[in-house]
């Protein structure tokens, strides 16, 4: 209590000085908004008090840039982006009144949006390179400037500009963004390399006079000038080829046939990396890739041109064609051939390389497409669900055959027919395919058109309610969604909900009933989806399950006891959902010091000897719990009566107080802790004094209003001469006590009002 004084005290003493410092004006909140047409135009606002006891008031508004604005609504334009400390201050014409300030980081910025620059470039020694920019912003149309550092011709203006470099090599660029109305600007800096990328290299190769001698084809793609050709001829020898030559030749050991694995190696420059190729290479018997082209006549479609194609293209080499198994027409690199029908046809050729023991052939199926009146097509539809579509092949045949249309996406065939409805399971931009096949053998170019899916809004939310009536651990939920399409039309839609209640348990629906095990907190999450894609919103909450429903302190003062030595009757009472309870009470005061430590009683005494409000702590076990026990908390107020302090005086009294005598006492109510008298400085006790009657006097408590706990209390005597006021008086007094809260507690104390020196009425 000594400490709970001086803390008081200097409450007191804080409060003494604030309210004697000097008074200051409210400071002003203010907001900022970006001008639609100019982001370097901020519109700033606020709000100013209206009071006679502000006097009148100017703003002042700092920019941050050196301007200086007076109005309650002001609009600034920035001649730069950047970071500025806005401050607003409030002044009063009053002297005495204290301004305000209040200081605000404002950003300011132009957005750019994809300022970027590609570049185009043929592959010759000295390349000429196309550089487009790509790009706009807020606030205005865009000017760009280059910057060639390291070129002769450094600067340049415009959205697509052309250089000519004299060599291949890695330059820098700069390209500068401004927006023409507010000079704002963006640069971006890229270190591009003019050296072409080979994105491949391959070789043909044949023999060169003898079988011995090779000599390879390179290719690359794209076609570079000066790249350099590192081979490896896998015989143990290794050679550098120059750029300037792309069909080097190599000298095999006399009489080395046999499989010979060659790796070329395409660079730039000779510390690249590079591109590489292998192949096998064989010498004596060559390795000729041979196959065959077709090409038809458009004025008869049955009319088919074929012609060879042979890698390397050996000199001497003898072809041979077999159509529809009818046998072999030979020395033919070229022909024509009229087909009698439609449909597919087999075709073979073979070819007879000189020198080799064995022949090379390709064999395969075509098919004669038969002539269509219109250019097969399809055409896509909405629908009333913004992932379905419609779609409808136009084209026909004119000849025979049984004609299927293929619909897919993503390389996965997902309908068939003329006309079909094809749903996907996610929003985006995706490539819808048409192939067609006539008589089990598709067209060769099959037909895409691209189809945008807008992804709608999507909002989920739950609630849920406790069925006590029937059964305080059964929840109801209920589940609630909206979709808003992205292009405003509607769609018909349907959303599925699913539940997950936690320890495994789950259940589907928008309005289902859960019964927990225990009581609790649970975290219960649900899942809302569009029926039949991929778009979901997961809420989770944290759902009560109220444990106080199971059981609830029951704590009453008893009757007839000692003020000084309060006793309180506790009980448990517990719902008949708990099986079999069992109970611990642990009791602390204000200090967390135990009064009664693990009572294992359903209902137990506890008798306090201090006025302090009290913890009780019940742990309860049982089965229904989801950890099989459960703790409730309350609180109790237990009060002992402090002393009293009185001090009397005798006053003689005019007729007009009666004839009579009085005595006017005081009574302090003091508090005793550890020996030392303090008064009772509770906001939350209230203190109220009563007079008790006794045969010989009627006392009456026309005290004043109390202050500080001190009561003044006039006795009158009613007549009686016998007691003339010259000695003292015994009577009882009934002090109640109250803490907010809790029920009244009262004591009788007896105080004697001393007879003494008579003092006049006033």
């Amino acid at each position: 209590m000594k400490k709970k004084s001086i803390l008081l005290f200097i409450s007191l003493m804080f409060l003494t000085l604030n309210a004697c410092s000097e008074s200051g004006l409210p400071a002003l909140d203010f907001e900022h908004k970006v001008d639609k047409s100019n982001p370097l135009k901020i519109h700033f606002s606020t709000v100013v008090p209206e009071s006679e006891e502000y006097g009148d008031l100017t703003l002042e508004w700092d920019m941050g840039d050196g301007t200086i604005l007076k109005e309650d609504q002001v609009a600034h334009t920035y001649k730069d982006q950047g970071d500025y400390k806005v401050k607003l201050s409030l002044k009063s014409s009053k002297e005495f009144m204290r301004a305000s300030e209040t200081v605000k980081n404002i950003k300011v910025t132009v957005n750019f949006r994809n300022i970027d620059f590609t570049f185009e470039q043929d592959n010759m020694s000295s390349p000429r390179v196309e550089f487009i920019a790509t790009g706009e912003a807020d606030g205005g149309l865009l000017d760009f400037s280059w910057n060639f550092e390291g070129h002769s011709d450094q600067f340049d203006n415009g959205r697509k500009v052309i250089r000519t470099y004299p060599s291949r090599s890695k330059v820098t660029v700069v390209l500068t963004a401004t927006v023409i109305d507010t000079g704002v600007t963006s640069t971006i800096t890229k270190i591009i390399d003019l050296n072409p990328i080979i994105e491949s290299v391959s070789f043909t190769y044949g023999p060169y006079l003898t079988p011995n001698v090779i000599q390879f084809k390179i290719t690359t793609i794209p076609k570079i000038e000066n790249a350099i050709y590192v081979f490896d001829y896998g015989d143990g020898t290794g050679n550098s080829y120059d750029s300037d030559k792309d069909t080097p030749r190599h000298h095999y050991e006399d009489n080395a046939s046999g499989l010979y694995n060659v790796t070329l190696t395409a660079k730039m420059n000779p510390e690249d990396e590079g591109v590489s190729f292998n192949k096998n290479v064989q010498i004596g018997d060559i390795d000729v890739d041979v196959s065959f082209v077709t090409e038809s006549n458009p004025a008869n479609l049955l009319e088919i041109a074929f012609s060879t194609i042979s890698s390397p293209d050996i000199e001497g080499t003898i072809y041979e064609w077999n159509i529809d198994g009818t046998g072999y027409v030979k020395d033919r690199e070229a022909f024509t051939y009229a087909f009698a029908e439609y449909g597919p046809h087999t075709v073979s050729l073979k070819a007879d390389i000189p020198k080799n023991k064995l022949d090379s052939y390709d064999n395969r199926t075509i098919y004669i497409a038969p002539p269509s009146i219109d250019k097969f097509d399809f055409i896509i539809t909405p629908t009333n669900h913004p992932l379905e579509f419609k779609v409808e092949a136009k084209g026909k045949l004119t000849g025979p055959g049984t004609i299927e249309f293929l619909w897919s996406y993503k390389d996965t065939q997902v309908a068939t027919g003329r006309t079909a409805l094809i749903k996907f399971n996610e929003y985006g931009t995706e490539n819808i395919t048409l192939n067609i096949r006539v008589d089990d053998i598709l067209l060769t170019n099959p037909i895409s058109h691209e189809v945008i899916k807008p992804s709608p809004s999507f909002t989920a939310a739950y609630d849920y309610d406790t069925i006590r009536e029937v059964n305080p651990l059964d929840v109801y939920f209920e589940a609630t969604s909206t979709i808003t399409p992205a292009d405003n039309t509607t769609f018909k839609h349907e959303v599925e909900y699913e539940w997950d209640y936690g320890f495994g348990n789950t259940a589907k629906g928008q309005k289902v009933n859960h019964t927990f095990k225990y009581t609790g907190s649970y975290q219960v999450t649900m899942t809302a989806r569009i029926v039949g894609t991929s778009i979901e919103k997961k809420v989770t909450r944290h759902v009560n399950v109220d444990e106080n429903i199971l059981v609830k302190i029951i704590c009453m003062g008893k009757e007839g006891y000692d003020i000084n030595n309060i006793t309180y009757e506790c009980s448990a009472e517990s719902s008949p959902l708990l099986k079999n309870p069992q109970f611990k009470w642990i009791v602390k005061d204000s200090d967390n010091k135990t009064v009664i430590k693990e009572s294992p009683d359903k209902s137990f005494e506890v008798t306090f000897d201090k006025l302090d409000l009290y913890h009780l702590e019940l742990v309860v076990s049982d089965l229904v719990f989801e950890d099989g026990k459960s703790t409730i908390y309350q609180g109790l107020a237990a009060l002992t009566v402090p002393g009293l302090y009185s001090r009397s005086w005798v006053v003689k009294c005019s007729a007009t107080w009666g004839g009579d005598r009085s005595i006017h006492s005081y009574i302090d109510n003091l508090w005793e802790v550890h020996g030392e008298d303090v008064r009772i400085n509770r906001d939350n006790v209230i203190i109220s004094v009563d007079i008790a009657k006794t045969a010989y006097y009627s006392a009456s408590h026309g005290y004043h209003s109390p202050a500080a706990n001190k009561y003044w209390i006039q006795l009158k005597n009613q007549g009686d001469k016998r007691n003339p006021w010259k000695n003292g008086v015994n009577t009882d007094v009934i002090i109640t006590y109250k803490i907010n809260g809790f029920p009244p507690i009262s004591k009788k104390h007896n105080v004697y009002f001393a007879g003494g020196k008579v003092h006049d009425c006033p």
